[in-house]
């Protein structure tokens, strides 16, 4: 049993994925989605000049999940924010990440993540690690 994980991250074009420590390509390379078996799996997401991301995540058999997300610059300072806890996704780092049902996942505040317009931002719910 499989599910989707769709990585919608800036940069992209340079970024490398590791699934659970092994290099699986680049960004190009899988197109932004990646088939993974059911259950829980460590995302790293590295790019030149910018800190490792890290996500861990859930694949639920035969659903799909989109991670958003920007990675910081190297030597940039980050900000936390007061979050709620999910067992669902959780980066390591201290970066706060917001979902909205049905809409969005990720590491961008939703106000500057061009979201849809139907993207209700009232049902945001934030989260940290």
């Amino acid at each position: 049993m499989t599910g989707t994980l769709r990585l919608e991250v800036q940069p992209d074009r340079i970024l490398q994925l590791y699934v659970d420590g092994f290099f699986v390509g680049s960004w190009t390379d899988v197109n932004g989605e990646l088939e993974l078996e059911a259950g829980p799996h460590r995302i790293e997401m590295r790019a030149p000049g910018y800190e490792t991301a890290s996500v861990d995540v859930k694949i639920a058999p035969g659903r799909s999940i989109t991670y958003r997300g920007a990675l910081t610059p190297a030597g940039a300072k980050t900000t936390s924010e007061p979050a709620v806890r999910s067992t669902d996704i959780a980066p390591s780092g201290a970066k706060t990440i917001y979902f909205i049902p049905g809409c969005y996942l990720g590491n961008v505040p939703p106000k500057e993540a061009g979201l849809p317009a139907t993207c209700d931002l009232s049902r945001v719910t934030t989260f940290e690690p």
